[in-house]
This record gives C-alpha cells, sequence and structure tokens, in this order.
C-alpha cells in the first residue's frame, strides 16, 4: 500500500501543481525560464511520474506564486490523519 500511496501522492501533488499553471497561463518553457528546471523534468514532475524533492518543490511553488507548504492537503481518498503523515514522510 505504501508504494500505491506514493506514486498516488506524487500525481496528485503534480496535477495541482499543473492546475495552477495552467491558470497563470504559463507554459512549461516559460515555468522552466522561472525555476531553472527544464521543461521535461516540469512535465515529469506534472504528470506524477518522478519525485518531487523539497527544494524543488519549493522552487516551483515560488515561481506559480505558491505558500510552499510541507502538510499538503493532497486527497487521496483515504483518511486525513494518514494523508499528512505521508505527505511529510514523502519529500527527501
Amino acid at each position: 500500500m505504501e508504494e500505491r500511496i506514493d506514486s498516488l501522492f506524487y500525481k496528485k501533488l503534480g496535477e495541482q501543481l499543473n492546475t495552477k499553471r495552467q491558470m497563470l497561463g504559463y507554459s512549461l518553457r516559460y515555468l522552466s525560464k522561472l525555476t531553472g528546471i527544464s521543461a521535461m523534468q516540469l512535465d515529469d514532475y506534472m504528470n506524477g511520474k518522478n519525485r518531487i524533492k523539497k527544494d524543488t518543490y519549493k522552487i516551483i511553488c515560488e515561481a506559480l506564486h505558491l505558500k510552499p507548504d510541507i502538510n499538503l492537503n493532497v486527497d487521496l481518498g483515504i483518511e486525513k490523519s494518514h494523508i499528512m503523515w505521508q505527505s511529510n514522510e514523502l519529500f527527501y
């Protein structure tokens, strides 16, 4: 179950970042220029293909005008206390 939660967490996190990017009208290329992270890597993060390191997450959040909160409320469809613990533990 832990691996499934890990994958689902990063997929949902990426979806949230991608939604905000689109709301701002930013292309992946533009976000890449703002963050110094390649557009290909950003795409992988936003599709949940790669894990996001804590520092990288903060950089992306700053570029998207989001507060980088490590206690994320990512709805995984499971009990909230487990989600909060999991979100703290998933960043490395």
